[in-house]
């Protein structure tokens, strides 16, 4: 019985340990963007500029989660994910996309009118 006990305990801490950090923006978040040239990489970015609030609370979850891995949602949908080595506060934010039309495609969803919630921090 106490065996049980230690499994549940070790597959409950590895678990937690994998579980991915998630950060949402939304209309009031966002302030420009475009997409960028083909990369040396053979890659399109798509560039996100924050406006001032947006700015202030990345900076600040950034600042929070060094070290840890988070994904970035926009729409419902994933636009990037990262390791955070340094706290994000220039409000400068890229996805990197294997087409052009992958690119265009997320160009369309920042600009389309976005809703105003869910905004920030998130539970996924």
């Amino acid at each position: 019985m106490k065996w049980i006990a230690i499994l549940l305990l070790t597959v409950s801490v590895a678990v937690k340990a994998e579980t991915e950090l998630a950060f949402q923006l939304c209309s009031s978040y966002i302030q420009q963007s475009e997409v960028g040239a083909l990369s040396e990489e053979g890659r399109w970015p798509a560039y996100i500029k924050l406006t001032e609030l947006g700015t202030s609370s990345f900076g600040e979850y950034t600042a929070a989660n060094v070290g840890n891995k988070i994904r970035l949602i926009v729409d419902g949908q994933e636009f990037t994910r990262a390791v955070i080595v340094v706290p994000v506060n220039t409000g400068n934010i890229w996805g990197q996309f294997d087409t052009k039309e992958e690119a265009m495609r997320w160009q369309d969803v920042l600009t389309g009118g976005l809703s105003a919630d869910p905004c920030g921090p998130s539970s996924n």
